[in-house]
């Protein structure tokens, strides 16, 4: 288990809690150049976090691996493939090598677009194992470790 930060940014039905979480911390320090900074987590609510809560959050391991390869590896295996699909079969079909390869790269990412579609319907109905461990309260740990003046 990985423990991260993160904000509840919606309150979901059976305890569970949408939660936005920076995405360095979550797969690698260079995935915030893929996109946003943010990733949406869904994670059980089982202490009563509310909306703008900072929290932390225990995160399986092999759900993140598992989440990286769907979320990046499968529409990268997609568009490829349909690139040396094209590719090789395009001038057959009277296109140019480089026209295929263009096309199948054009295919590709509409391709990897729905398939992403799908998953991600099928898995909605999968809950997720990440639980929030604690709300994070700024002002309660700014006044840990300072002696009061008089």
């Amino acid at each position: 288990m990985r423990t991260e930060t993160g904000v509840v940014e919606k309150i979901l039905p059976d305890h569970m809690v949408l939660i936005k979480a920076s995405r360095t911390s979550l797969f690698s320090r260079h995935a915030s150049s893929i996109g946003n900074a943010t990733a949406p987590i869904e994670v059980r609510n089982e202490i009563g976090a509310e909306k703008g809560d900072f929290v932390e959050f225990a995160l399986p391991e092999r759900n993140i691996a598992l989440g990286g390869f769907i979320g990046f590896g499968i529409p990268m295996l997609i568009v490829l493939l349909s690139i040396v699909v094209l590719y090789t079969q395009g001038p057959s079909w009277g296109l140019s090598e480089n026209g295929s390869a263009a096309a199948g790269f054009i295919g590709g990412l509409i391709l990897a677009f729905i398939i992403m579609k799908i998953l991600n319907k099928a898995w909605k109905g999968h809950r997720s194992e990440a639980s929030i461990l604690r709300i994070i309260r700024p002002d309660a740990e700014e006044g840990q470790g300072e002696s009061p003046q008089g």
